[in-house]
């Protein structure tokens, strides 16, 4: 459904509660499973930054639709941690590495999803959502 918006939706993800909503409201969530020669590195050495470029403009496009500040993209491949892309510099914190290529107009951050969970972060984006009135 491309440059639709779905209530209570943002990307590939609705919210079923007002907590939820709240959010959606600042974060887009695009997912993606398989993809298996899709990676971070092409954003590196791929000349046109590969299929996770178009993963990284979806998730842009898709944020933009849904009037969201930031968007999250996770990516998960077969027997590999899921990893996690935002322009959301708020979880720069826990060890995210900054990607800027000659493809991105965007400044991407990438971790690993387990570090986006620690408690120190949790802190951080709760603390950030609330300063912001969320």
């Amino acid at each position: 459904r491309t440059g639709k918006t779905t209530a209570n939706g943002a990307g590939d993800i609705c919210a079923q509660t007002v907590e939820a909503q709240k959010l959606l409201d600042w974060f887009c969530v695009e997912l993606k499973r398989g993809y298996q020669t899709a990676s971070i590195s092409d954003l590196l050495d791929s000349k046109n930054g590969g299929t996770m470029r178009s993963f990284i403009d979806q998730a842009a496009r898709s944020a933009k639709v849904a009037k969201a500040p930031f968007w999250i993209l996770l990516h998960k491949r077969n027997r590999r941690d899921t990893v996690v892309l935002t322009n959301c510099t708020w979880f720069t914190i826990g060890g995210a590495v900054y990607i800027r290529t000659e493809c991105s107009n965007d400044d991407v951050f990438c971790l690993k999803y387990s570090d986006c969970f620690t408690r120190k972060a949790r802190n951080i984006v709760q603390g950030k959502m609330q300063a912001y009135g969320a």
